[in-house]
């Protein structure tokens, strides 16, 4: 039995109404209420007869009702945060990966780059393409155009996998893009 203040839930005496319906399960997990509204004391007989805690799970407005379940009050918080942690658990953390082009890059090279990219897709990271410009290639328009039509080659290559929602972006000598998992 629980006799601690709690913040989560109305339990035993803290239940807000003086009148009580309580819902309780069977073995087989189903749910059955009790035909009556009862006392708030009467409520309270029943948890300590059972060995259970009454605990406060909603308020019928118009009939100033109190609606209860009879359960192990520390039994239900310990799997209330079992379920919380296996939620967390379960969530994926989307982690961004960088893939680094040069303006002349190989074929093969650039193959490999858009395969490793597919997997990271296809694992649900996102992808950030970077490739930056060095020496005297910074000062070459020719060179920054050559540049940014491969990105946009590289990104196309990969529509199939994700999507980007804007244009590569030029940060200084570097020109980004950032691809998202469809």
């Amino acid at each position: 039995m629980i006799k601690k203040d709690t913040k989560q839930h109305n339990v035993n005496e803290q239940v807000s109404q003086p009148a009580v319906r309580i819902v309780n399960r069977d073995e087989a997990g189903v749910e059955e209420y009790y035909p009556d509204v009862v006392s708030k004391n009467d409520a309270l007989s029943i948890a300590d007869s059972l060995e259970t805690d009454l605990v406060e799970i909603g308020v019928n407005s118009k009939d100033s009702v109190s609606i209860c379940k009879l359960i192990d009050y520390d039994k239900f918080l310990y799997q209330e945060k079992k379920k919380a942690k296996e939620v967390k658990a379960s969530q994926k953390k989307a982690d961004q990966k960088e893939i680094k082009l040069g303006v002349d890059i190989a074929e093969n090279d650039f193959s490999t780059k858009e395969r490793h990219a597919r997997e990271f897709l296809t694992r649900g990271d996102r992808v950030k393409v970077t490739l930056q410009l060095r020496g005297r290639r910074r000062d070459s328009q020719v060179i920054k155009d050559n540049a940014m039509a491969l990105v946009l080659k590289f990104v196309d290559s990969l529509s199939d996998v994700g999507k980007t929602n804007e244009m590569p972006v030029w940060q200084g000598p570097r020109l980004f893009v950032q691809v998202n998992p469809k």
